[in-house]
């Protein structure tokens, strides 16, 4: 007998202001993306935070508690049925019980299904071609993955990149807070993340961009001066690039949802 495809659903959830939910588990798998707030979730003794754009798979049965940001949360979530990751890919070892990443590139073919759902698909088969560019993504290589363990220098100066971003941050200021030469960051940076520190302090301006596109209703252009863009032109060439929809595309599919 044939085995038949597995489909999941695609839906929209709204998160009250500052609500906690205590440990529990679902019976589904699900895959989440977050589209507007914030949400602090932990499993097993580690906690990650969540902003816009960034993606979890969570197998049927994790147990995880959650925290939601002050102004809530508005999430996108593909659910199977009593489903685990294992059941959709090719090799068992890139099977996760729980992940979170923040990589654009995985968010990008799961915005591609909302607005599918938007024209009204409410499910997609484990073969669409968009939910195989997702699963793909996400159990690749992280973009964000050091190579190896790198020194605990290099991972505190990285976390002073994503805590202290501004638009005038440089690599010559965290090389100074390191007590390192700039060059030697970079190299550093390149050995072990695999991209250069320009990239970096790129995708950090990105991430707080598309964070004030979806958690305000400040205008873009305003939106693209707080974030050192050169104009409302930049902030939408860049944002489309890394996520293959606008920015005012992005704040359309931020109008639909249910409160949990």
């Amino acid at each position: 007998m044939r085995q038949m495809t597995p489909v999941l659903r695609l839906f929209i959830d709204d998160y009250r202001a500052a609500a906690r939910q205590a440990p529990h588990q679902h019976d589904s798998l699900h895959f989440s993306v977050v589209l507007r707030g914030g949400v602090t979730e932990t499993v097993g003794g580690v906690t990650e935070y969540a902003g816009p754009l960034s993606v979890v798979v969570k197998n049927a049965g994790v147990m995880h508690a959650n925290q939601w940001g002050d102004d809530g949360a508005r999430l996108a979530r593909l659910s199977l049925p009593r489903g685990t990751i294992t059941d959709l890919v090719d090799d068992t070892r890139r099977a996760i019980d729980w992940r979170w990443t923040r990589d654009p590139l995985v968010a990008r073919p799961f915005l591609r299904l909302i607005e599918r759902r938007q024209s009204g698909t409410p499910a997609f088969a484990a073969d669409d071609a968009d939910l195989l560019d997702l699963i793909a993504a996400f159990t690749a290589r992280r973009a964000d993955d050091p190579h190896g363990t790198p020194p605990a220098w290099l991972a505190e100066t990285m976390e002073r990149l994503c805590d202290e971003w501004r638009p005038q941050l440089t690599g010559a200021e965290l090389a100074r807070g390191a007590r390192i030469h700039p060059v030697y960051l970079a190299r550093c940076v390149r050995r072990w993340y695999g991209v250069g520190l320009g990239d970096l302090l790129r995708r950090e301006r990105l991430r707080h961009a598309v964070s004030a596109v979806a958690n305000t209703s400040t205008r873009l252009s305003l939106v693209a001066q707080a974030c050192g863009y050169a104009d409302e032109a930049h902030l939408g060439r860049d944002v489309r690039a890394a996520i293959g929809t606008t920015p005012g595309r992005y704040r359309r599919l931020l109008g639909m949802g249910k409160t949990v």
